[in-house]
């Protein structure tokens, strides 16, 4: 499975309320969730240290640029001069190609296959749990990892 799918079943098996989930059910949850742990928090650590390298003292120059271009723009009522217009046009640039390189190491991340074994789970039991939790059907989709019997 992909490490993304994963990462959304662990956070949507923490948030539920296991108050009337049978002790079968129970088990084999709670085991899920210790299984998917080491994988999710590895994700959420490699997302941390990405976000502080992609955060570095250029980031912060041209977030400050971008600030003051804004703050310039909002006080001349929005008259551009052929300056900001290249200024404009460098944050742009700056951030397009800031974005994409975020955004291939996050597809990259969240596409890493991981292989997990992971419990399965009465899809009856489980809607109940849904229910009780007023999650969506979106939210049981995150979980239909773990449906079986």
């Amino acid at each position: 499975m992909k490490t993304l799918v994963a990462y959304n079943a662990y956070i949507t098996l923490k948030g539920l309320k296991m108050n009337e989930a049978s002790d079968e059910t129970l088990t084999k949850l709670w085991e899920n969730i210790l299984a998917l742990a080491p994988v999710s928090e590895e994700l959420e650590k490699a997302e941390k240290i990405a976000k502080e390298s992609l955060e570095d003292e250029e980031f912060k120059k041209m977030q400050e640029r971008g600030q003051r271009l804004h703050g310039k723009m909002t006080k001349q009522g929005m008259k551009e001069t052929p300056e900001d217009v290249i200024e404009g046009d460098e944050l742009r640039k700056y951030f397009d190609a800031h974005n994409k390189k975020g955004e291939e190491f996050f597809a990259k991340t969240h596409d890493k296959e991981v292989k997990i074994a992971l419990k399965k789970v009465n899809v009856k039991e489980l809607m109940k749990l849904m229910k009780l939790n007023d999650k969506t059907l979106g939210d049981l989709e995150k979980l239909q990892i773990m449906i079986g019997e």
